[in-house]
């Protein structure tokens, strides 16, 4: 057999198939990414977060782009962890 013969295209009619398959029974790769996220839920339960959740750990790809955070946020929590105030550079010293 050649690599000629071999090479194939699917069908719409095969295309459709798959289609009705993965309404029915996920994919290989997304009931792989369930198992890993339920052992990561079960994980994470066991070591004292008892109100976590399986969907904490499902990847969810969206188009949403994430909220974005007030300017300074950063450098406030890094001030309370450090117990100072800390000024962003570029601020220059008030007088």
């Amino acid at each position: 057999m050649t690599l000629a013969t071999m090479e194939r295209t699917m069908s719409e009619r095969e295309f459709r198939q798959w289609i009705a398959y993965a309404s029915k029974r996920p994919l290989p790769t997304r009931r792989l990414e369930a198992y890993l996220a339920n052992v990561c839920s079960v994980i994470a339960q066991t070591s004292g977060n008892a109100e976590v959740k399986l969907s904490d750990f499902l990847l969810e790809f969206s188009a949403k782009a994430p909220p974005k955070k007030a300017p300074g946020t950063e450098a406030a929590i890094i001030g309370a962890i450090a117990g100072r105030r800390v000024v962003k550079l570029g601020q220059g010293r008030k007088k």
